[in-house]
């Protein structure tokens, strides 16, 4: 059940705290207003085909960003947002 209080924890954050619900959303936002610039518009034969690529590449992307491991010599995400770990007692980027 470590995985269900994780969550329950990351829950409660998200309801107690506006800032830092407003990282994770900006966070959501910008990983798709990336995905929908780095692909090829002119290549999908329906708006629901393209849709459906930009919002699965979109949550891959943020998942990316969420689950980054840096490199020994790196300290933060480079170009992106960083996300206020729960209870690290860090703020936001």
């Amino acid at each position: 059940m470590e995985i269900k209080k994780a969550i329950q924890t990351l829950v409660k954050a998200l309801n107690e705290d506006e800032d830092y619900r407003y990282s994770w959303q900006a966070n959501i936002a910008v990983a798709m207003q990336d995905e929908y610039r780095s692909i090829p518009h002119d290549k999908y034969e329906s708006f629901g085909e393209m849709v459906h690529d930009l919002t699965n590449g979109g949550a891959k992307r943020f998942l990316n960003i969420l689950c980054y491991q840096p490199k020994e010599d790196e300290e933060e995400l480079p170009g992106m947002l960083k996300l206020k770990l729960v209870g690290d007692g860090t703020d936001a980027n």
